[in-house]
């Protein structure tokens, strides 16, 4: 009974590591987005739209009209767009910080990395393809309950983040493309 789980399980981390190689051979990327925030605390859903730019392996640039958010690293820099700049440390973001993370490695292609910070699924059928991720950390997991990517071949095209409170923020790539396209 044992050995179809484990045919299963070797099938998917087959498929799994496949996905990565497939993610990893693009080193960046341009995405027009759509995001939507539903929140406790909002009568209705917050709704953004912007530009998220990545480069690998730890740049991550997103733009909503004149203001942006840049990753490098583990720094943020948030830019008003009116001169006005701030610098934060990701661990001071811990919800920024279990986006970026997961978006990061899962552009990147690095399995390591969302294995070290996530358990990992796979759901797959074609071309397209389900992951989610659970945090491994307690701290984490008192924020984030999961986070959700849908996409395409190499191209995410959905990502959902699932707050403990039930909040959520969904956000959609309308238009994905290689940067260098």
């Amino acid at each position: 009974m044992l050995l179809p789980l484990l045919v299963t399980a070797r099938s998917d981390d087959a498929e799994l590591a496949a996905l990565m190689s497939r993610l990893a051979a693009v080193p960046e990327r341009r995405v027009a987005f759509t995001e939507e925030q539903t929140s406790s605390l909002l009568d209705v859903p917050l709704v953004q739209s912007g530009s998220l730019y990545y480069r690998r392996p730890d740049y991550l640039e997103r733009q909503v009209g004149q203001r942006r958010a840049i990753i490098d690293g583990e720094r943020v820099i948030l830019d008003d767009g009116q001169g006005q700049r701030r610098e934060i440390g990701l661990d001071d973001l811990p919800l920024l910080r279990a986006f970026v993370a997961s978006f990061r490695a899962l552009l990147a292609g690095d399995l390591e990395a969302l294995r070290r910070h996530y358990r990992v699924a796979l759901d797959r059928q074609g071309a397209q393809w389900h992951v989610r991720l659970e945090p491994r950390d307690a701290r984490m997991r008192a924020v984030v309950s999961g986070i959700e990517v849908e996409g395409q071949g190499d191209r995410p095209e959905r990502f959902v983040l699932l707050e403990t409170n039930g909040d959520r923020t969904v956000t959609e790539f309308r238009t994905l493309q290689d940067a260098n396209e």
